[in-house]
């Protein structure tokens, strides 16, 4: 059976948050290129195909609603883009407009995040797993 794989891009400063995420994320057969800041985060965005762009707000080099501007400036057709933020600096009418699909907010549960981003993804879960509230590690 032909099957495509789904790729995302984690763009985050905090590695172990980075790597916790793509980890998380690979359970469900996600494929994740992670980059330390808003410039690393470009250039794997203009040289690679994904699906999804789940970044942080302030970050090193570029944050990343800065990424996500360059990004609109040079590509033809965007990912989904998620932004991850612990700061208000920005208005969320203005976060909208600058063309983020959704908007989250620092601390958040892990499977809050897992949830929001396999829906938009239409990942399909067996057993139903993104929607329950805690993953069993039973």
């Amino acid at each position: 059976m032909l099957r495509t794989t789904t790729r995302i891009l984690i763009v985050e400063d905090d590695a172990i948050l980075r790597m916790a995420l793509a980890r998380m994320f690979a359970g469900f057969s996600i494929e994740c290129d992670e980059a330390r800041d808003g410039q690393v985060g470009l250039e794997r965005l203009l040289s690679g195909r994904y699906e999804l762009v789940l970044t942080d707000m302030r970050m090193p080099g570029k944050s990343g609603v800065e990424m996500l501007e360059a990004a609109r400036a040079a590509l033809d057709e965007l990912p989904l883009f998620v932004l991850l933020s612990g700061y208000h600096d920005y208005a969320l009418e203005d976060l909208r407009q600058a063309g983020f699909d959704r908007i989250l907010h620092k601390p958040l549960p892990l499977e809050a995040l897992r949830d929001e981003v396999l829906s938009l993804l239409d990942v399909q879960v067996p057993g139903n797993a993104a929607s329950s509230p805690v993953a069993s590690s039973a």
